[in-house]
């Protein structure tokens, strides 16, 4: 076992001059093993010597049985982007250059703009930067500002990045261009880096330098501006979404406004739209409107003084002249809206009139906090070229990253970071997303991962992100992505699983020890013809061991799952009336499917039944509850009670997909 520690100051501590074993996962999650000898060190108490993250950025130390590996969903695991490990970073977002003539070795590189500073988020000094990859974020060239200001300092920030004609690179940002630091009836603020109008530089050649000359982008002054506490003559708006050039070179890209200082009740999401961002050749003659069209904006509360938040939206192209849009909300839900006239007006979600995003089977309204989002485009072609599974009749799929939780008001409640697909629904009308799957989360009691980008390589997808000091690149499984496209037709039984039906004597198998950041974890499959205890581990009332039990209560049936050590429960979760909310009424017991998953490296246990995957519905928050960490193995051999129909246990998590896929798999034997 070697020992990790780790100071308020994210300074790894290690027993001074010693040889240890460390895991290094590189950008593609790859884990190698090295001996290192500690020879420059700050003595301290207890010899203790000191490592400062920048020094080795991708130190990882694991506390292991064995031959754990590192998990390659913890954020830790992510290379650092430009060196970003201090202060304050975000919105780390990239573009593709491809003929990159300076990258000798692949002539593609990764040009990348993040909001850094020195100082905590919202204080003086705040600035765009750009950075740039030539093997796939392992190595980053220096941070270098966008603006190449002179005198006071003034705030710029939140910044996308898009390709327009002829490959020019352009860095939309917004920026205090008034200097404005005085609020009418209050006095001097502190936070200034959401004041301010919209800007725009421009890159010739790949990201290397960005022009003198900038063009600020006229964003209509409307309503919720005028009710601002400058009356609409300062502007409150800020950007997160990455934008998108369609085929016929326009450009959308999201943004909100805010309607009282600094981002409180009201907020409304907006449009910016250039019909010919990719097909000017001078960057002068790029025409930018604001949609949609009139006062309003897009957000789901209404003008009764009852105002509420509808901000950091994100947009797609889903065909002809529809677009989609998603925006995080403060009712615990994923805002969302669809537009059939290109950005112009928009409505709410068929087929139940929704204005929050939807999930694909059944479709119900999917959870998310306060916190950011992003969505991407995967064309057919690009599908096609990774060997990813495809339709008849579809140009591409979509993914979304967001956090599976419903949690309202606050920002907190970050963590996990979990990845949908999305396909457009059969009449074009919305996109429709899948059951989730933990992309990315953290073990520190910190802010998780936020603000993130996808980078789609001719290797796979990558996704950055940063929890506000770090900004981070990772590596997506090909596997995660296949299966979760694959979704809508999978019907296999997962394998590796030990499998027994009532009376039978099966042997169990030994469970990892569970414990943060390393892959591991149990996962116990079932179905019933009666309610009792199904699944029982423990070799006494008092020792180590996982229970499942099914009750059933005015016509609810509830299964739960419980894991003990010799002081009692330690976790525990169980599925819930809103998860067995899409089941028809009546039906029989033999006929649900349960599933339980203890993921070890995130912490979480999830529930699925009968193809969801529980997110506690109009009671709970959420449907996933927190591990613990421990050993959990009891007895060896199991015999099957007799209210068991099936049961199949695993030494590993299952996805969501692969649950999906059992239950579907086993629909079909019924047919």
């Amino acid at each position: 076992m070697i020992l990790f520690l780790k100071d308020a100051q994210m300074n790894f501590l290690i027993s001074q001059n010693s040889s240890i074993d460390i895991a290094i996962p590189w950008a593609h999650g790859i884990d190698s093993k090295y001996k290192i000898q500690i020879f420059t060190a700050r003595k301290m108490k207890g010899k203790i010597a000191i490592i400062h993250p920048c020094a080795i950025t991708l130190l990882v130390i694991c506390i292991t049985r064995g031959s754990a590996n590192v998990d390659p969903r913890w954020i830790q695991t992510g290379a650092t982007i430009g060196n970003c490990s201090s202060g304050y970073a975000d919105q780390p977002y990239c573009t593709v250059v491809t003929l990159d003539q300076t990258c000798a070795a692949s002539n593609v590189s990764w040009v990348c703009t993040v909001t850094h500073n020195q100082e905590p988020e919202g204080h003086p000094g705040e600035k765009v930067y750009t950075t740039r990859s030539c093997d796939r974020g392992r190595t980053w060239t220096p941070l270098v500002p966008l603006e190449p200001q002179v005198g006071p300092t003034i705030e710029y920030a939140y910044s996308t990045i898009l390709q327009g004609y002829g490959g020019t690179l352009y860095q939309i940002y917004v920026e205090n261009d008034k200097n404005i630091t005085t609020m009418p009836g209050y006095g001097h603020i502190t936070r200034t880096d959401m004041l301010g109008s919209f800007f725009m530089r421009w890159s010739t050649d790949d990201g290397h330098s960005w022009s003198e000359q900038r063009v600020r982008i006229p964003i209509r002054v409307t309503k919720i501006d005028q009710m601002n506490e400058w009356n609409g003559t300062v502007q409150m708006q800020w950007n997160v979404d990455k934008g998108f050039v369609s085929e016929t070179g326009e450009a959308y890209i999201a943004f909100s406004k805010i309607g009282t200082y600094v981002v409180n009740p009201p907020t409304s999401s907006w449009i910016l739209h250039s019909p010919n961002f990719g097909t000017a050749k001078d960057p002068n003659d790029i025409k930018f409107v604001t949609l949609p069209e009139g006062d309003d904006g897009v957000h789901n509360w209404q003008w009764n003084g009852d105002y509420g938040i509808s901000e950091e939206p994100h947009v797609m192209h889903v065909g002809n002249e529809s677009l989609y849009m998603v925006f995080r909300t403060d009712t615990g839900f994923l805002g969302a809206r669809m537009s059939s006239d290109r950005g112009s007006s928009w409505h709410l979600l068929s087929p139940n009139h929704s204005p929050n995003a939807q999930y694909l089977n059944p479709i119900r309204p999917m959870k998310n906090p306060r916190g950011p989002t992003q969505m991407v485009f995967l064309p057919k072609q690009y599908l096609q070229k990774m060997g990813w599974p495809t339709k008849d009749g579809e140009n591409g799929a979509y993914l979304i990253l967001w956090y599976f939780n419903g949690h309202k008001g606050s920002f907190a409640n970050r963590n996990p970071y979990w990845l949908s697909a999305g396909f457009a629904s059969s009449d074009g009308s919305q996109i429709l997303w899948s059951d989730p799957e933990i992309a990315l989360y953290t073990i520190a009691s910190g802010r998780g991962p936020g603000y993130p980008d996808f980078i789609l390589d001719d290797d796979g997808i990558y996704v950055t992100e940063t929890q506000k000091i770090f900004a981070r690149v990772h590596k997506v499984e090909n596997t995660l992505i296949h299966d979760l496209l694959n979704v809508r037709i999978a019907q296999y039984v997962p394998p590796n699983g030990t499998h027994g039906s009532r009376g039978e004597n099966i042997s169990l198998p030994a469970f990892p020890f569970l414990n943060r950041s390393v892959n591991g974890g149990f996962s116990i499959v079932f179905g019933v013809n009666e309610t009792g205890i199904v699944f029982d581990s423990r070799e006494g009332s008092k020792s180590a061991g996982v229970v499942v039990a099914v009750s059933s209560s005015n016509e609810e049936v509830v299964a739960s799952l419980e894991l003990y050590n010799s002081s009692g429960i330690l976790a525990s979760n169980l599925t819930t009336a809103g998860c067995a909310s899409h089941l028809p009424t009546g039906i029989n017991i033999k006929d649900y499917f349960f599933s339980f998953v203890v993921d070890g490296g995130a912490n979480v246990i999830t529930a699925f039944l009968s193809g969801v995957l529980c997110d506690g519905g109009e009671i709970n928050a959420q449907g996933w509850t927190a591990a613990a960490i421990g050993d959990y193995n009891g007895i060896s051999t199991l015999e099957v009670p007799f209210q068991i129909e099936y049961l199949s246990v695993y030494d590993y998590p299952l996805k969501t997909s692969a649950q999906n896929a059992y239950w579907k798999h086993l629909l079909a034997k019924r047919v």
